[in-house]
């Protein structure tokens, strides 16, 4: 019997399990030797040492089922995963557009807590950004840093503002509220305002199924589009899987641990997201609205 597995190990109490199981087979075979050294008669020694070693075997057995079933389970869920990542996954842009200099948030990232990162069910788009009771304000805040990454070689400014609706995290007694932070500030600078400016939108949107989520997978996309004809102008298809299949070992957040290169497809980081809209609308190029 071996009840050790990954998730275990992470723990730190491996080794306790390991003792475990080999005094299990201790007590195991002290049975099989104490029924066979009592029972004279033959026939009722080999029936009583059977019926011990099949009680033994029964712990054993389910043991390794369960072990079989949760890498079926495990297969099966990187399965699906990578191949949503091969058929569906990545960045796509219909209209080169350059020199935009502002957003307006169209449909935001749903406000979240931190007893999301445990649902399997959350569809707040895990892919995004992690459950946190900042969410939102964090990811408007690196898409108009002046100091965050533009690329993966340098960093630099991105938008000088973003325009979202009051509501959720960002509360204001008009509609929308313009965000932007100040030269080498990673403050956040606020103005309440009665409608937004800015001509093209973005809108992140949770697409995982019932089916997705049942291997602990989530889909992400996140669309760029022309207010002034609706058209969209890029948008990114991302997926991630949850690699411990919800385990808490350890102190895990499931949503949260589990989101780097081999869980993400586009591979995600804090500032995926900037850049993705940084190469879409090219707020650093001449401008061709």
């Amino acid at each position: 019997m071996r009840v050790v597995g990954p998730m275990l190990e992470l723990t730190g109490i491996a080794p306790f399990f390991e003792l475990v199981s080999w005094a299990y087979w201790v007590l195991a075979g002290f049975f099989v030797w104490f029924a066979y050294r009592a029972n004279s008669d033959r026939r009722r020694r080999i029936a009583v040492v059977a019926f011990i070693a099949i009680a033994f075997s029964i712990l054993p057995a389910l043991s390794w089922w369960h072990t079989y079933e949760r890498k079926a389970y495990a297969a099966a869920a990187r399965a699906h995963y990578e191949k949503l990542c091969a058929e569906r996954a990545g960045i796509k842009i219909y209209r080169k557009v350059s020199g935009v200099k502002s957003l307006v948030v169209l449909k935001p990232l749903p406000p979240s807590t931190d007893a999301d990162n445990f649902n399997q069910y959350w569809y707040g788009d895990p892919y995004s950004g992690p459950a946190s009771d900042i969410r939102q304000k964090a990811t408007y805040s690196t898409i108009v840093s002046r100091l965050a990454p533009i690329d993966e070689s340098k960093s630099g400014e991105g938008f000088d503002f973003i325009e979202v609706p009051a509501g959720g995290e960002i509360r204001a007694k008009r509609p929308f509220v313009r965000i932007w932070t100040d030269q080498g500030s990673r403050v956040l600078s606020t103005m309440e305002i009665d409608a937004p400016t800015s001509r093209y939108g973005i809108s992140w949107e949770d697409m995982s199924t019932e089916f997705d989520r049942k291997y602990w997978v989530s889909a992400s996309r996140l669309a760029v589009i022309d207010t002034l004809d609706q058209f969209v102008v890029a948008e990114r298809v991302g997926y991630s899987i949850e690699g411990g299949l919800g385990s808490r070992a350890g102190g895990r957040r499931p949503w949260l641990t589990s989101h780097g290169p081999m869980t993400t497809c586009p591979e995600s980081s804090s500032y995926t997201d900037r850049r993705f809209l940084i190469r879409a609308l090219d707020p650093h190029g001449a401008r061709s609205e």
